[in-house]
C-alpha cells in the first residue's frame, strides 16, 4: 500500500512540475511577444463619464494601461482605482509625463452597475473608460489572454515598454522609474 501511495505521489509531483513549467513557458512566450507591440487605445469609442477633457493623454509621454476584461472582477478593479493615485502625487514619475488609464470591459449584464460605480467615483473617473463594445480587445488582437499581462506601460507611439503592476511589484516600480528617468535624461541631452 505504501508503495502505491509513493508511486502516486511521485506521478502527481511530476505532473505538477510539468504543468507549472509548461504554464510559465507560455507566460514567457506571451510576455516576449507582447513587449514592443503596438497598442491602440480607442478612447473615442468607449464611454467616458468625466466632464473633464481627456486631451491630457495626448500630452503624456507614457500611459500606464490597466485593462480589465469581462472575465475579471470589474467591481474589484474599480475599488482599487485610488491605488494608482501615487502617479499623480509622485515627482519621480514626472507629473505630466506619465498618466494611467483604466479600460474596463464589463459583462453586458453589468454595464449599468459599472457605469454607476465609475460615475460615482468623481476622483478617478477622469482616468476610466468603460468599453461596452469590446472595442479595445478587437483593436488589439495581440492582447495576451493572461490577465497578469493586462497591466502595461505604453509610450507615445503606443509601444509596450513594460508589463506588470508597479504598485504591487517593487521590481516593476523600479523598472518604471528607470524608464522615466532614462527618457528624461535623453530629452535633456538633446
Amino acid at each position: 500500500m505504501k508503495i502505491i501511495i509513493k508511486n502516486n505521489l511521485l506521478v502527481l509531483t511530476i505532473f505538477v512540475i510539468c504543468f507549472i513549467s509548461c504554464n510559465s513557458n507560455g507566460i514567457e512566450q506571451d510576455l516576449k511577444s507582447w513587449y514592443n507591440s503596438v497598442v491602440h487605445v480607442p478612447m473615442d469609442s468607449m464611454v467616458y463619464l468625466s466632464n473633464k477633457p481627456y486631451d491630457f493623454y495626448t500630452k503624456a509621454e507614457f500611459i500606464y494601461v490597466i485593462y480589465v476584461d469581462s472575465t475579471s472582477c470589474s467591481d474589484c478593479a474599480i475599488k482599487h482605482l485610488s491605488d494608482w493615485s501615487v502617479f499623480d502625487t509622485s515627482e519621480k514619475y514626472g507629473n505630466e509625463r506619465l498618466k494611467y488609464l483604466f479600460v474596463i470591459a464589463p459583462k453586458p449584464n453589468q454595464y449599468k452597475h459599472i457605469l454607476d460605480m465609475v460615475r460615482g467615483d468623481t476622483c478617478f473617473n477622469e482616468f476610466t473608460f468603460v468599453d461596452t463594445l469590446n472595442i479595445f480587445e478587437r483593436k488589439n488582437p495581440n492582447l495576451p489572454k493572461n490577465k497578469l499581462l493586462h497591466t502595461f506601460l505604453i509610450n507615445k507611439e503606443g509601444r509596450v515598454m513594460l508589463v506588470g503592476n508597479p504598485i504591487t511589484n517593487p521590481k516593476i516600480g523600479s523598472m518604471l522609474s528607470e524608464i522615466i528617468s532614462s527618457s528624461r535624461d535623453s530629452q535633456q541631452s538633446i
